[in-house]
Formats: C-alpha cells, sequence, structure tokens
C-alpha cells in the first residue's frame, strides 16, 4: 500500500500504523501498546503469533489428510492477519469468511487482504460472530473450518459454531484465554461458563483443557455431532483445542461416556479418573482416607491423536517459520505423552513436600519406565512427568533419587 493509503487509513482508524510480519504475511495494525486490551482501536496481539502458526499448521494437515477444497469462518478477524495468512500459506483454500463487530476492524481487514492479494479468497464482513455463523446455514453456506479465537472465552460461540461446520463433518478450532475461572481461581464463573469445576492443582492447565473439550462435546451432541480432538495445547496465557466433528448420533452418545470427573486429594496428592456423568457421590481416598475433590464434569479421553499431530509434525519439518524450534519441541513432547493418562506429577512439588532435593525429570521417567509403567515429559511444564504409576510410586522414587 501507498503511504498515502496508509494515512487514509490512519486517519480512519484514528490511530497509527504500524507494518508487521508473520509467516508469508505482511499487514498493518495498530502500533501495539505494552498491555492488549478489547477497547483497542484494532485488536492485534503479537503474543499469539505462535497460536496462529499452529492454526496455520492444523488446517494445511486437515487438508492434507481430507484432499478437500476448504471453505473457512474466522468469525472474530480483528485486523485479519490469521485469515490473510490460511490464504496465502495453506494449500486447498477456496473462500475465507470473516467477520468483526468493529467497523473498523472491516476495513483494515480489507486492507491487508488487498495488499497481500487475496481479495478473491477472503470475504471480510461486519457482523456479530454469533450471528454471521447462524446466517450462513440459513443461506446454504457451511464450512469445512471454524476457528473462534476470542478475547476470553469462547463456549458463547460454540454453538453457533458446530451448526455452521458442514453436516458431514468439519475441524472445530478454539482457544480459550480466560485462565482463572478454568485454573480454579473462579470457580462460580467457571460453572457458568463451561458447566462445571476447577480445581487449583498442578496439573490445572489440563483440567482447564479437558473442560474446554468437554463443554464443546457437550455442545456438539445437540447437534447429534460426534467429536474427536485430534490436537491441542497449553501455550502462555490460553489453552487451545482442534475437534473433528462427524455427524453421527451414535459417536455423540460415545463421547458422553468419556465426560466424567478427576477427584484430587490435596492431603497426600493422590488422583482418580472417573469417566462417568453419574451423580457424583463423597469420595475418600484409598491412600490417606482424606475426602477428595472433584473437577468436572469434563473431558476424561484423549486429547490428541497420533497420526494427525505426526502429519503436522511432517509439515512443520518442511517450513521455515521463526516458531518452529519451538512447535517442534512441543510436538516432540506431545508425541511423547499423548498415549499417557489424564493429570501429571510436578516433581518440584512433590520434592518440596517430601524435603528432599528435586531429581531431574529424566532420571524420574527412566526409573518409572524400568519398573514397567508409562511415563513421559509432558509439554503443560517441564519440570512435570505423566505416568501410570501412582501417586505414593512416584513420590517414592522422588525420595530415591532426590
Amino acid at each position: 500500500m501507498s503511504e498515502q493509503v496508509v494515512k487514509e487509513l490512519e486517519e480512519a482508524l484514528g490511530s497509527p500504523l504500524r507494518k508487521y510480519r508473520e509467516g508469508k504475511v505482511d499487514f498493518f495494525a495498530p502500533i501495539v501498546k505494552q498491555v492488549v486490551t478489547t477497547s483497542d482501536i484494532v485488536f492485534y496481539n503479537p503474543r499469539m503469533e505462535f497460536s496462529r502458526d499452529v492454526s496455520v499448521y492444523l488446517v494445511h494437515a486437515y487438508h492434507n489428510i481430507t484432499g478437500k477444497e476448504m471453505d473457512l469462518c474466522e468469525p472474530l478477524t480483528s485486523c485479519g492477519v490469521r485469515a490473510i495468512r490460511w490464504a496465502c500459506e495453506v494449500p486447498g483454500i477456496r473462500n475465507v469468511l470473516s467477520g468483526d463487530l468493529n467497523p473498523k476492524a472491516v476495513l483494515l481487514a480489507n486492507a491487508n487482504a488487498y495488499l497481500n492479494g487475496v481479495l478473491n479468497k477472503v470475504d471480510v464482513r461486519w457482523n456479530e460472530a454469533t450471528r454471521l455463523l447462524d446466517d450462513c446455514p440459513l443461506h446454504g453456506r457451511r464450512f469445512d473450518v471454524v476457528d473462534v479465537d476470542p478475547f476470553g472465552s469462547p463456549i458463547y460461540f460454540v454453538d453457533s459454531a458446530v451448526n455452521a461446520l458442514k453436516k458431514e463433518g468439519g475441524l472445530l478450532c478454539l482457544t480459550a484465554t480466560d485462565m482463572q475461572p478454568l485454573c480454579g481461581i473462579h470457580q462460580d464463573a467457571c460453572l457458568r461458563k463451561y458447566g462445571g469445576l476447577s480445581l487449583r492443582t498442578e496439573y490445572c492447565h489440563e483440567i482447564a483443557l479437558r473442560l474446554l473439550v468437554g463443554a464443546t462435546i457437550r455442545i456438539a451432541s445437540r447437534h447429534d455431532l460426534g467429536a474427536k480432538v485430534v490436537f491441542s495445547h497449553s501455550s502462555d496465557h490460553y489453552v487451545r483445542a482442534y475437534l473433528l466433528t462427524k455427524r453421527d448420533a451414535t459417536e455423540a452418545d460415545g463421547n458422553l461416556k468419556e465426560i466424567g470427573y478427576i477427584l484430587h486429594c490435596f492431603h497426600c496428592g493422590n488422583r482418580r479418573v472417573l469417566p462417568s456423568l453419574a451423580p457424583l457421590k463423597e469420595a475418600k481416598c484409598e491412600f490417606c482416607g482424606s475426602i477428595m475433590r472433584s473437577a468436572g464434569p469434563l473431558w476424561c479421553g484423549k486429547i490428541w491423536d497420533r497420526s494427525f499431530t505426526e502429519v503436522v509434525k511432517t509439515i512443520v519439518g518442511q517450513s521455515k517459520y521463526k516458531s518452529n524450534r519451538r512447535l517442534n519441541r512441543m510436538l516432540d513432547l506431545i508425541l511423547s505423552e499423548l498415549d499417557g493418562p489424564p493429570t501429571y506429577y510436578d516433581l518440584h512439588s512433590i520434592s518440596d513436600s517430601e524435603g528432599v532435593n528435586s531429581p531431574s525429570t529424566s532420571n524420574v521417567i527412566e526409573l518409572l519406565r524400568s519398573k514397567g509403567f508409562f511415563a513421559s515429559p509432558t509439554h503443560f511444564r517441564g519440570t512435570c512427568v505423566r505416568t501410570t504409576a501412582d501417586t505414593e510410586t512416584v513420590k517414592s522414587i522422588v525420595r530415591q533419587l532426590g
């Protein structure tokens, strides 16, 4: 864009603009402040570049697996960078419908689409997110991919998002940044939004992810949609989930059987998974007899799919994004932990409670494996171990090695 056009945009937006680059895309956005808030003229958060990189790779993987020519929707587009990156960087994109309730964001997103030569693929509209999603099926338009990336909780948009996916199924991508409710700090807000309770444990970020997935799967089941989590991650200040949906009431019924609870003993650290939506009775810890507290209802099933993750890993190996080192590290950790059980143990916390030095994660994993247990590091936190061993076994190994 010429300097004159940029000046005209700045006058229309009432804010100075700066040129940024992500992936293969150049775009303009307001100069980023130290703290990004919803009151900004047009929302752009450079800290979420990693999330957008992962989104590009996941949509690319979905195309490689399905071979589809894809229609996508991003109902909360802001300056349009995610939608434009899809159009420029992912093969098989037929059309991207983007929307924003802020008319200044729509103006800027259209200008950025023009700058990158993708106005023929990226259609930016002024509309509220749920209305945009709800109107499309009424006019015979549905999507292969819907990506909801809000400031806060995505749960308000999930019903409209799953209904906007194609009837034969599609890929639903969700970001949640409201980590205080999801990690057990604001329980009322968590119950109100996600229909479940969290706990402030060392594995609260996994609970957060499972609460998001559980709420989404329950909403999808109302539409007779089965859902499979093919990828998820916890990074920085958010959790992110990718679910493949399928129009199948039987599969939806099967999903509901994996909604349940995680019980945690705050006295000894023991935990138990109960994949059941039956009314939860008071439970005692089998190790110390203390009353256990519950998180849920939430998703108790798998939160990754190996074959899908391996396709993503292959695509990452063929590209040169600046986040690739971080992403490869995350993918390696996920591939090591994806067959493990829910929850993980923080070795530093156990060492503190046992009064010993913290052993290395690799030594603990090696000893657990030698005893026949599944054991792996986790991408959630570097000092943690995911294992099938019970709490007392993990504690004894920490004492032995500490």
